[in-house]
């Protein structure tokens, strides 16, 4: 039973909304919200309320999860006392007893066989204006209290717009904004690192030929011919020496001896001046000179011998290139000239080693020019092609849509039609209208399976008034459905039938090999759809599925794809004949 009594200024009648995701409280005041005078038998019972009592309408408490709440509105004694006049309502009154009481939706509602008073819902539209408003809060409420979120979330959108949010680079140039994807940053990254070995390389041949040349300069001040020429003054003195004392063979090799003699000591002048700060420190050690070498004093004694065969002294030469001393200064040669041999060979082998190392060095930097640039070259042509063949295929499907929207315009269709019968070409044509047509049937099983499947009959509600509502109107709306359309499971089951008959004929006379009209098209699409009839006369499937020819329809229209080229090109020159005819007509005039 309800008592009416007067509202305290706190008292509230609030409105639970199941959708409120943060547990926002909104208290709007509705001071305008009561009930003009009626008669007593249309009064609306006035309710009690404290703090902690609520109204709740279309909404429900869960236990086990957070309080979802929105106050959608609040009463103001302060201006009205009262709804009704104070009176003690029958609780087997009409009315619905409310205390403390919490509907659960429609079913609650339902389960209530009162009479809600129209008056009180009649100021639903002051509640809605409310409940609208306090959305507004809330949401601002949100993006207030998750301003942190949001300005993460513009500060990421940012720098996708700056990075590219396909995964592209954008480089920003005086020319403008560059955009780099990724197989472009491969090329560019290949073409530097390539640029980088040629620069390499070429460093490298001009290091390699600035070497040779420092080497071959040095070769050539030190004629490694030097000890043949000293062994052929040692032989010429010889022979000059013992000639059987005779003047003219004597005379003859003393020419000999004298041309070694300037060559050798010409190199030796080359030699020693040539010689690095060590090797000649090596020579002047002990303050020592040139002459005093072994090797120039048996040079010394062999030109004293010369001068003795000059002057006929034949017995005295014998007895000095006989002598040990001589005999042990001529055999130094090889003692006191060893470093610098060493010294040459030294330079040889290194000479020898730098050509190596700048070959080597080459032959890695074009290896790894190589290594780099070539898969970018093999990616490249592979990614043209893919790229080239993705063109062609995506020009192809859009011709096959123009076809597509040539056949679903009935003009079009019957002027194509003519002229697919001039081309010797209406099978395919007929294949098309055939699969149109099976297209037709399965948007219609469609519309049956949503009027009886689909749970959705009726829009989300999303404010209170519909929710509240629902459960007075809901069950006339869904009849007033179900008479106006009227669809059964026997209708669907007899378009099903009707789109196997259907695409049976089509396999039968279009895409069997043996069929009637047979059609230019891969047996492996065939195949398929034969598959999906076999499953639907088993009863493994209940129904065909919709893109049974989506492959066949491609592919019939990338067949006739020149032939509807055709058919546009002669609709055009039909055009321009009528605008150059009306023309003349004109003129005429």
């Amino acid at each position: 039973m309800i008592n009416t009594s007067d509202y305290s200024e706190n008292s509230q009648i609030s409105l639970n909304h199941p959708h409120d995701n943060e547990g926002t409280q909104v208290i709007t005041s509705l001071s305008s919200f009561h009930s003009p005078p009626t008669s007593p038998s249309s009064f609306v019972p006035s309710l009690t309320c404290t703090h902690n009592e609520r109204l709740t309408i279309g909404g429900y408490n869960d236990q086990h999860s957070s309080k979802e709440l929105i106050s959608a509105f609040s009463l103001s004694a302060t201006s009205h006392k009262s709804l009704t006049p104070s009176k003690t309502i029958p609780s087997n009154d009409k009315f619905v007893t409310i205390e403390n009481v919490s509907l659960d939706g429609e079913q609650q509602i339902q389960e209530k066989k009162g009479v809600t008073s129209p008056e009180f819902f009649g100021g639903f539209s002051h509640i809605e204006n409310a409940i609208k408003q306090g959305m507004n809060v809330k949401t601002s409420a949100t993006h207030a209290s998750h301003g942190s979120v949001a300005q993460h979330s513009t500060k990421t959108t940012l720098s996708k717009s700056i990075s590219g949010g396909d995964g592209s680079i954008h480089i920003k140039t005086c020319f403008g904004v560059l955009q780099l994807s990724g197989m472009k940053m491969l090329s560019l990254t290949s073409m530097t690192l390539n640029l980088i070995a040629f620069i390499i390389l070429a460093l490298i041949i001009t290091f390699s030929f600035v070497g040779q040349i420092m080497f071959a300069h040095k070769f050539d001040g030190f004629d490694v011919s030097s000890a043949y020429y000293r062994e052929g003054m040692i032989g010429a003195c010889r022979s000059a020496v013992f000639s059987n004392f005779t003047q003219d063979i004597s005379m003859r090799y003393i020419v000999k001896y004298e041309n070694f003699s300037k060559l050798f000591l010409a190199n030796m002048d080359d030699m020693v001046t040539g010689l690095p700060t060590f090797m000649r420190t090596t020579f002047t050690s002990r303050n020592m000179t040139v002459n005093d070498l072994k090797t120039f004093k048996a040079i010394a004694v062999e030109q004293q011998v010369i001068s003795m065969l000059k002057e006929g002294n034949f017995s005295r030469a014998m007895q000095i290139l006989d002598s040990p001393s001589y005999r042990s200064n001529m055999e130094a040669y090889s003692e006191e000239f060893q470093p610098l041999t060493d010294y040459l060979l030294g330079l040889q082998t290194f000479a020898r080693n730098f050509n190596t190392i700048m070959t080597t060095a080459c032959l890695v930097t074009i290896v790894v020019s190589f290594v780099v640039v070539a898969p970018t070259v093999v990616a490249s042509i592979f990614v043209s092609l893919k790229r080239d063949t993705s063109n062609s295929k995506k020009l192809k499907q859009v011709k096959a849509l123009l076809l597509q929207d040539t056949m679903h315009d009935n003009k079009l269709k019957n002027l194509f039609k003519e002229h697919c019968k001039k081309e010797m070409s209406l099978e395919n044509f007929s294949l098309l209208d055939k699969i149109n047509d099976y297209k037709t049937l399965c948007e219609k099983s469609f519309d049956i399976q949503v009027y009886l499947y689909d749970s959705s009959e009726t829009s989300s509600i999303s404010d209170v008034t519909s929710e509240a509502g629902s459960a007075m109107n809901g069950s006339d709306l869904n009849n007033k459905k179900k008479k106006k359309k009227g669809y059964t499971e026997k209708d669907l089951r007899e378009i099903e039938k009707k789109k196997f008959e259907l695409a049976f004929e089509i396999h039968t006379d279009y895409l069997d090999v043996h069929g009637d009209k047979s059609v230019n098209i891969s047996k492996h699409f065939a195949e398929g759809v034969k598959q999906q009839l076999d499953f639907f006369a088993t009863t493994q499937n209940e129904q065909l599925p919709e893109d049974l020819f989506y492959t066949v329809e491609n592919e019939i229209c990338i067949v006739m794809m020149d032939t509807h080229m055709r058919f546009k090109a002669s609709l055009e020159n039909q055009k321009q004949s009528k605008k150059e005819s009306l023309k003349k007509k004109i003129l005429n005039k």
